[in-house]
């Protein structure tokens, strides 16, 4: 009878899509922007290079609970309650923390030496950070994507309380709901 419940009487199949579309829009941001902050803080020096990812860390401390209300007045004010967006963003902002010191170890491990020879070699340093870091870091974003998409997939509260619909609930406020 459960099992009907859930494949018949319940638009299942719905709120695991829209699971899917936030927990891989936010892996993707998570990656592109962690990856970027995390070859900046490792390969340039400036004010703060040792703060700045010391606050992000900061900021993953932060219960969730203590930002939620904020966010959902922000989002409110914006329009954005109900929609894939507001969750993208709070998944994000969460998720973006962990990226950047994932990536800041896996980027320290790479030799610089290797981006100075390209450097000579004529690629400037967007091409370095693609054609040479990128490719040696594989398997760190490979291992950071999966934790992110882990992140998205099992958050609760911002998809219990940004949504209201059917329409962009996911997955872990459904399933809490046949508890």
């Amino acid at each position: 009878e459960n099992y009907q419940n859930l494949l018949g009487k319940v638009a299942f199949g719905r709120y695991v899509v829209n699971t899917l579309i936030v927990a891989s829009v936010t892996t993707v941001l998570a990656i592109t922007f962690g990856s970027l902050a995390a070859y900046a803080f490792t390969r340039f020096r400036f004010p703060g290079a040792t703060a700045i990812p010391l606050f992000y860390l900061v900021m993953r401390m932060v219960p969730r609970i203590v930002i939620v209300l904020p966010y959902y007045v922000i989002m409110s004010e914006l329009g954005l309650l109900d929609t894939y967006t507001s969750l993208i963003l709070a998944y994000t902002t969460f998720a973006l923390p962990f990226a950047i010191w994932m990536m800041i170890g896996f980027f320290q491990d790479i030799p610089v030496d290797l981006e100075e020879a390209a450097r000579v070699d004529g690629c400037d340093r967007l091409g370095v950070l693609w054609h040479i870091v990128v490719p040696l870091a594989a398997p760190g974003l490979a291992a950071t994507s999966v934790f992110a998409f882990l992140l998205g997939w099992n958050e609760f509260l911002f998809s219990l309380i940004l949504t209201s619909s059917s329409a962009t609930r996911t997955l872990p406020v459904v399933v809490a709901g046949f508890v």
